[in-house]
């Protein structure tokens, strides 16, 4: 493209943990069932219990919630990106210790969670990094 790239940097690290960590709590939460709901397919709760299986996810997206703050921070977003991204990550919180703390089918909303973060947190991301670069007008 005859562009200029700058080095591989701990930002792009960071970038790359941001973009797999909610991909891999997805994929870990959707291999997570209340006792209730176990078969003889082997998951995550099978193998770790419903609580040990639920902390792998849960960690992966709290993780990627403060690696999006710090992004944001570095990329100097407005106060609004932080507001967006906290209520991304309560939400999280709220429905992954509700899993923790009583796991039961009606609870295990584990898998969509992690999408409705993920999806928020990528177009936040995308839609603060084209307005805060002028992205639209330097096409």
């Amino acid at each position: 493209s005859g562009g200029v790239y700058d080095d591989f940097s701990w930002n792009h690290v960071i970038l790359l943990l941001i973009f797999s960590l909610p991909v891999t709590a997805w994929e870990t939460s959707r291999k997570i069932r209340s006792k209730d709901m176990e078969t003889e397919y082997e998951t995550f709760s099978m193998i770790f219990g419903a609580r040990g299986a639920t902390m792998i996810p849960f960690v992966c997206l709290l993780l990627t919630g403060i690696l999006s703050l710090y992004i944001g921070a570095d990329l100097d977003f407005p106060v609004s990106y932080f507001a967006i991204i906290a209520v991304l990550m309560i939400y999280v919180v709220y429905f992954y210790s509700r899993f923790l703390i009583k796991p039961i089918k009606e609870y295990n909303v584990l898998k969509n969670t992690a999408m409705v973060f993920a999806t928020g947190l990528f177009f936040t991301m995308l839609i603060y990094i084209v307005l805060q670069f002028d992205i639209i007008n330097k096409l």
